[in-house]
């Protein structure tokens, strides 16, 4: 199956690019703060598809709930390996790539477990547009 690796998340509401936070600094690359101490943040990269894979591969616990008995197991080093093999390949791709159902099927997985509720909505059309339909994201919404 082909997924697109650089669709861009999309705010629902504003059908703007969803960014990541970054924090600002400055010449010397120290941390800008405020007169209270706070950090001072700046809208950084926008999160395509990858990001998205890569930080839910990445993420995931040591532990995870077994759907038969609804209790907590630990993963098996068989399902570790497989999640780091599918992060190391989608780690070197880029743009539309060609994905098998036991990859797309571990990605579903981990997303959701993963990603907020948008997210997890977005990816689900990308990874099967036919149980997913696609989403009606506003170009430009008008306050009322």
């Amino acid at each position: 199956m082909k997924i697109d690796l650089n669709y861009k998340m999309r705010d629902i509401e504003t059908g703007e690019p969803m960014r990541d936070p970054e924090v600002m600094v400055d010449e010397n690359k120290n941390p800008v703060r405020d007169k209270f101490g706070n950090l001072q943040m700046k809208l950084g990269p926008v999160i395509t598809m990858k990001k998205i894979c890569i930080r839910a591969l990445k993420s995931m616990h040591e532990e995870e709930i077994d759907p038969r008995t609804g209790r907590s197991r630990a993963l098996t080093e068989s399902e570790k390996e497989k999640r780091g093999e599918l992060l190391e390949k989608i780690s070197k791709m880029d743009g539309l790539v060609e994905l098998n159902n036991e990859e797309v099927s571990l990605l579903q997985k981990v997303i959701g477990s993963y990603g907020s509720v948008m997210v997890v909505r977005q990816a689900n059309k990308i990874l099967d547009p036919v149980k997913y339909p696609e989403i009606e994201i506003p170009k430009d919404k008008k306050k009322k």
